[in-house]
């Protein structure tokens, strides 16, 4: 898993770089990538570095640290957002509440404090990124059964096992066009010498499980050239 990565904001020059200098980024598992000293300069950063957490001060010149998290939270909202205030107002903080801050602290921040934050906020990222990659590959396992999915819907159809009210919705579901007032249903079955002529006509020829792609290629060929059809293999 790589570093995550950080932009520090704040307008005193000094501040920004203590906060830089006083933590010891790598071993938490994150990577200062830049630093800005308003919120117009901040928030062109994030669009060019794509940070995973920047850290703000509330009073900026220009654009400040609250109206800051307000536009990455509208057009990045996963950034993560840790903002000091030298002030103890129960407004800031409120307003901040609002914007799904992750931490509002109060300045002076020491080492410390801020190192606790961010193990903190490291714990969460390292979850949310599992999660991602769990919703990821249960999308492409999805994906890959859906032509196994689509054939059992249309078996289902044809036996009359799918119930009327569902039959709309699966439809669309695997993109099929079921809006039409009559249906013909076919089977073709290739055995004996055409089935072997399939198989020696593909470039493994001894794979046998390749005549039904073989057969199905040659139907699609043919019935294209007349109507709209959806064709489907059965095994066994």
């Amino acid at each position: 898993m790589g570093q995550y990565r950080v932009i520090v904001v704040d307008d005193e020059e000094e501040i920004r770089e203590g906060i830089i200098r006083k933590i010891d980024w790598n071993a938490l598992g994150y990577e200062v990538v830049g630093s800005a000293e308003n919120g117009v300069e901040a928030l062109e950063l994030a669009e060019h570095l794509h940070p995973d957490v920047i850290m703000t001060d509330i009073k900026m010149s220009f654009m400040d640290g609250l109206q800051l998290c307000q536009h990455i939270a509208e057009k990045m909202p996963s950034v993560k957002m840790i903002i000091f205030s030298g002030f103890d107002d129960f407004e800031y903080a409120q307003r901040a509440i609002k914007l799904n801050v992750t931490e509002y602290l109060l300045k002076p921040v020491n080492a410390q404090e801020l190192t606790q934050t961010l193990q903190k906020l490291k714990c969460q990222l390292d979850q949310e990124l599992a999660d991602q990659r769990d919703i990821e590959k249960l999308r492409r396992n999805y994906q890959e059964s859906l032509p196994v999915l689509r054939e059992q819907f249309l078996v289902g159809l044809l036996e009359g096992r799918v119930p009327q009210q569902r039959v709309q919705a699966q439809a669309e579901m695997f993109q099929l066009h079921l809006a039409a007032k009559y249906w013909t249903v076919a089977l073709v079955h290739a055995e004996g010498d055409s089935a072997q002529a399939l198989a020696d006509a593909t470039p493994l020829r001894s794979a046998q499980e390749l005549v039904p792609l073989s057969v199905a290629k040659t139907v699609g060929e043919i019935l294209g050239r007349f109507c709209h059809f959806t064709s489907f293999s059965l095994y066994g």
